[in-house]
């Protein structure tokens, strides 16, 4: 029972504490937001999403990101709703889970 308290007391504490900050830190972003190079940030997120993904799941799971970017990329060149290609990826997926 004293470790409910405890645990009650902490998600308050950190959830008014994360209300507060996001608030600060919304109207830093909002006044900032202009000086920001995108091409830059694109990259830096690229490079980061390379490296999570190599250290999480190897060549395998590098192969599969290529994979998925070249078929967003694909979609939004030849204009096809990405409904429509993310259900051609589930039902095989599906497919072949059930049976």
């Amino acid at each position: 029972m004293k470790y409910l308290v405890l645990i009650l007391f902490v998600i308050v504490i950190s959830g008014m504490a994360s209300f507060y900050l996001t608030l600060w830190l919304g109207q830093v972003v909002s006044l900032n937001v202009n000086r920001v190079n995108y091409r830059v940030l694109a990259f830096v997120t690229l490079g980061i999403l390379i490296l999570i993904i190599g250290l999480v799941s190897g060549w395998l799971g590098l192969g599969v990101f290529v994979v998925s970017t070249l078929t967003g990329l694909y979609v939004l060149e030849h204009r096809v709703r990405r409904t429509n290609m993310m259900g051609a990826l589930m039902m095989p997926s599906i497919i072949w889970t059930l049976f």
